[in-house]
């Protein structure tokens, strides 16, 4: 709550005080208007914002583009100078950048990195109060979000102004700074050691310019004390916009000022993070039957065992006395006993169900008396046996499955074979199915050409968040790379769906769904035609033929059928296609193809 108060007094007076804008807060977590934290930081890898440390960082991956948590701030990135790097969320690539040896030592931090011996640029402490440092010891780069920076001042247009330090020690150590405008580059600064340091950052930014990146590399030297720092960097409102600051009396100026800075020191007394260490006994402690289920009436321990009624598996799990893992691994034994026919028939049962739609029993999670029957049992045993007898494989399976005829068939329909089995559950065809609602939209990212294969790491967020008495989650278009992965990687919310995911019958994450619904209603058919996303993926589809295809509509309609349904267009859809590309375009040519039931279904 007081750094909320903080942020709105902060936000209220620079508009009349022109209070400027400290990067260095941005990468504190901050707005810019000194919530940032001291200390913190915005990890060059991950994007993660936290707290900072001395060490050397394990980079996963070099000249990768990674967008950071605090919106103010487009993201970072690691630079090997081996190969151009890609320096904003839009795909702006700089190409100049030096060879260096890739290693990084700390994170981007609100205040100077660890290590360094001074942020003392003639006579002036830049980590004294009223100053601010910015140090990003070498090698790493970051990217600011000037849009979202005017969004967040009301300010059009900018000035930064900055100081370069080296806080690294005396002697042959060196680094480089570098400064891009929209990925041009403004300054170069080669060399900077404790000897030349206090050289002056300035830049004009008009309401055009978008992106402003500082890059820190070692100098060919390694990256041994480049503690390279900004000094006091800042954006200032110019003062060619001052006329239009709406005036506020003196008696509400001097009422906020005197509450900043009861805030201020109230947040200067709250304690900074904690971590918690917690215990574990080896031993587990034990477990009694309870009286008519009252805790105040234990009677006899429970010991670890399996189900009495299971005569062929072992009844007996270890002992009371055992430690945990060798109870868990007992149980995981237990289970995956070859003497237990049921794990194997389940496992079998739902690739056989992620193939064809329904499993062999339809209640893949049930297979009780209150679950259905199995439409081939047999085929289900025999399956079940060739799971355990080629080392639980399910490659294996898969492979028996989809090479299979009864998955190879065609889908046509058969009135003689409909009437005696009409829900096709002797699989007498290849019944069509909408393919998920993950995959629908990975499908539309692969067609445009956009999809984002990075693998690992932590998932992206698809929505802005915001706290009201409780949280809020609204979902928005995504525009960002690291936003356009698999779905995979998506960060699920249970209390707030993602709309189209919801109409194409992604499950509730809060509620346990063995089988998802398919429906078919003219929401989802509203959905796929006027949805942000689907609307986005199928202009960056038509930039993608128009590229690859200039100017050459029949060759675009070709390529266009091929990414998306996999096939060469009909000489009837050729001269269809056409038509559309003349009388509406290619945009709509390509948010019909995206609409096909061909591309969502897998027939």
């Amino acid at each position: 709550m007081i750094d909320h108060r903080l942020a709105e007094i902060n936000n209220e007076l620079a508009r009349v005080e022109g209070t400027p804008l400290s990067l260095a807060d941005m990468v504190g977590g901050g707005n810019g208007f000194g919530t940032g934290r001291k200390g913190h930081g915005i990890n060059p890898v991950d994007g993660r914002s936290t707290k900072a440390g001395a060490m050397k960082l394990n980079v996963r991956s070099f000249d990768h583009f990674v967008a950071a948590e605090n919106k103010l701030v487009d993201g970072v990135f690691v630079p090997s100078g081996k190969k151009p790097v890609v320096v904003t969320t839009t795909g702006i690539v700089v190409k100049d950048l030096p060879k260096s040896s890739g290693n990084v030592w700390d994170y981007f931090v609100n205040g100077t990195s660890r290590g360094g011996t001074s942020a003392k640029i003639a006579g002036i402490d830049y980590n004294a109060a009223g100053h601010s440092t910015l140090g990003m010891h070498a090698n790493k780069g970051i990217t600011f979000d000037l849009a979202a920076i005017r969004k967040t001042s009301g300010w059009k247009r900018m000035q930064l102004r900055a100081v370069a330090g080296y806080g690294g020690a005396k002697g042959a150590f060196k680094a480089d700074l570098r400064v891009y405008l929209d990925g041009r580059k403004t300054h170069e600064i080669i060399g900077l050691a404790a000897a030349n340091q206090g050289q002056v950052i300035e830049i004009a930014l008009t309401p055009s310019n978008r992106f402003l990146t500082f890059v820190a590399t070692d100098g060919g030297d390694d990256f041994s004390h480049d503690q390279v720092f900004l000094g006091d960097p800042r954006l200032v409102r110019d003062p060619s916009e001052q006329s239009d600051i709406v005036a506020i009396p003196k008696e509400r100026l001097e009422k906020l000022g005197q509450e900043r800075n009861r805030l201020t020191a109230q947040r200067s007394k709250v304690p900074g993070e904690s971590r918690v260490y917690a215990a574990v006994p080896q031993k587990a402690p034990p477990v009694h039957v309870l009286r008519r289920g009252n805790v105040q009436q234990p009677l006899e321990a429970v010991v670890p065992s399996s189900l009495s009624c299971l005569p062929k598996l072992p009844a007996k799990l270890t002992s009371k006395d055992a430690p945990e893992g060798q109870r868990r691994a007992a149980l995981a034994r237990w289970i995956t006993s070859p003497d237990n026919p049921l794990i194997a028939r389940v496992m079998v049962n739902r690739l056989w169900h992620y193939h064809f739609g329904t499993g062999i029993v339809a209640t893949p999670s049930d297979f009780g008396f209150f679950g259905d029957r199995p439409s081939h049992p047999e085929l289900l045993d025999w399956l079940a046996g060739e799971l355990k007898e080629n080392g639980w494989s399910l490659k294996h399976i898969h492979r028996l499955i989809v090479m299979s005829e009864t998955f190879r068939q065609a889908s046509t329909y058969r009135v003689k074979a409909a009437k005696i089995d009409s829900g096709n559950r002797l699989l007498w065809r290849f019944s069509p199915k909408r393919i998920e609602a993950e995959a629908t939209r990975d499908a539309m990212l692969a067609v445009a050409g956009n999809l984002n294969v990075t693998a690992g790491g932590p998932g992206f967020w698809e929505f802005k968040y915001k706290e009201e008495y409780a949280p809020v989650y609204t979902y928005v278009t995504p525009t960002k790379p690291q936003q356009w992965r698999r779905s995979v990687y998506r960060f699920v919310v249970r209390t707030t769906r993602n709309p189209l995911m919801k109409v194409l019958d992604c499950p509730n994450p809060a509620v346990l769904t063995p089988v998802r619904n398919r429906t078919t209603t003219a929401s989802q058919s509203l959905a796929l035609l006027n949805n942000g996303f689907v609307i986005q993926q199928a202009k960056i589809f038509a930039e993608r033929l128009q590229r690859e295809r200039p100017d050459d509509v029949a060759k675009q309609i070709e390529l266009g059928y091929r990414l998306a349904l996999s096939r060469v267009a009909t000489d009837a859809e050729q001269t269809a296609s056409k038509k559309v590309v003349i009388d509406h375009g290619l945009f709509y040519f390509c948010r019909v193809l995206l609409n096909a039931n061909e591309f969502v279904y897998l027939d």
